[in-house]
């Protein structure tokens, strides 16, 4: 899971000053990372419909799926409600969401994923356009 540590010591300092984690807490890797929106996702994954008959899906935590809410993630080990906070190395923005669903399953070219963002999170990391990209990801509970 978080088999490569990446962390230091103001990190923890900044989380724990600010209660967000506990040092014992607080692990920090680089993931592989990449942003899903509605219709993408699972081919085998059942699809419902609302009263207006507009497809959705479920997520693993059992909640509809939406792409304008910038806290999902996905993340095949996590346990459901771990908080991430998420750091684009490149232009240093941050954010917190929550593992919510399970995946990404899909490899591009062979690179295997560890995470997946809504495209709302994707936006707020400015990362839309570059599709998969390695970001710094904390471990937060």
């Amino acid at each position: 899971m978080f088999y490569k540590p990446y962390s230091t010591t103001a990190v923890i300092v900044m989380l724990q000053f600010f209660g967000m984690a506990s040092s014992a807490v607080a692990e920090t890797e680089i993931m592989i990372t990449s942003w899903y929106e509605e219709g993408d996702g699972c081919l085998k994954c059942p699809v419902f419909y609302d009263e207006n008959g507009q497809p959705y899906h479920l997520l693993a935590n059992g909640e509809r799926f939406d792409d304008s809410d910038p806290t999902v993630a996905a993340h095949k080990e996590l346990p459901l409600g771990t908080e991430l906070l998420v750091t684009n190395p490149a232009n240093g923005k941050t954010i917190v969401v929550v593992v919510q669903d399970r995946g990404p399953y899909s490899k591009d070219n062979g690179v295997v994923r560890d995470l997946d963002l809504s495209k709302a999170a994707a936006q707020k990391l400015s990362m839309l356009n570059t599709g998969v990209r390695k970001l710094i990801v904390t471990r937060l509970n």
